[in-house]
């Protein structure tokens, strides 16, 4: 799995950089996180299935985080920015699938289910906040 990681590091990290900007501004909680990645995997399935995606319904701390992390998965996938805050892709970046957005925002799933279980309630958030600028 080391292996996956070091292949999609920069689409992890521009994940990761979303949840904990939505973070440093609302206080989430990992049940937060969890709840939004939840949805964005059914969401980004179904866009890779050619389905019509369905707005879920999640509380307000976790629909923020979808918002964001949405946007950032869409940016990746090359489909046009909607916030001027993205800018274009780097010349070279990888233009991601559905599938591998899917399997970026599982890993990190099961990153904040391990980080929440070890160190509670915001395990994740504070791990991953110590690596995001």
């Amino acid at each position: 799995m080391a292996e996956f990681t070091s292949e999609y590091e920069d689409v992890l990290q521009n994940i990761e950089f979303g949840i904990v900007s939505v973070h440093r501004n609302l206080s989430l909680v990992d049940s937060d996180v969890m709840e939004a990645l939840e949805a964005l995997i059914t969401w980004f399935k179904r866009v890779g299935q050619g389905r019509e995606q369905q707005t879920p319904r999640l509380s307000d701390r976790a629909q923020r985080v979808f918002v964001e992390v949405r946007e950032i998965c869409q940016w990746r996938m090359g489909m046009v920015s909607l916030s001027p805050n993205l800018g274009k892709l780097e010349e070279g970046s990888r233009i991601c699938t559905a599938d591998e957005i899917v399997a970026c925002l599982k890993k990190i799933l099961k990153s904040v289910t391990r980080w929440n279980r070890e160190y509670g309630r915001q395990g994740y958030l504070n791990f991953a906040g110590r690596f995001i600028e």
